[in-house]
């Protein structure tokens, strides 16, 4: 088990932590917003993968006290696949395989390359995060994210 959690403390505190996790993803959602609100893509993207995050550590929870979804609940690539699922099951659309890995691979990457300055190149030769890049895909995001977010109690 990762040092990370205890599951005991989370068994025992399990629905206080699901319900945190989803508050916790609306205020990620709100500070996206601000952000945007200013101009800060590049900056809110990495919130709203957050807020999503959250979304799918309570979705982990939920299913089960297992030792696969207890371990997910800090694994990024378990996550990944989980904010996957959720917005599959969202938008009613079936889960592939190519979308997991998608997902898997992408999301956060994504964090990383809307937060960091790179140190290799890239096709593009862009250095740092760049607004204008990241405006669409942050607004895609959060539509998503609020799009879930606005059907929880």
């Amino acid at each position: 088990m990762s040092e990370k959690i205890n599951a005991n403390f989370i068994n025992r505190n399990k629905n206080l932590i699901i319900k945190e996790s989803i508050v916790n993803a609306r205020r990620l959602r709100d500070v996206s917003k601000i952000l945007m609100e200013n101009g800060q893509y590049a900056a809110a993207h990495p919130r709203v993968i957050e807020a999503l995050e959250e979304l799918a550590k309570a979705s982990l929870l939920k299913r089960g006290d297992d030792f696969g979804a207890l371990e997910g609940v800090v694994r990024h690539d378990k996550k990944a696949e989980e904010i996957i699922k959720i917005l599959a099951r969202h938008y009613r659309v079936p889960v592939s395989e190519n979308r997991i890995s998608w997902g898997k691979k992408r999301i956060p990457q994504m964090r990383e390359d809307a937060t960091y300055v790179r140190l290799k190149p890239t096709s593009d030769n862009r250095i740092g995060p760049d607004n204008k890049y990241w405006r669409k895909r942050s607004k895609s995001f959060y539509k998503l994210l609020s799009d879930i977010l606005d059907r929880l109690p």
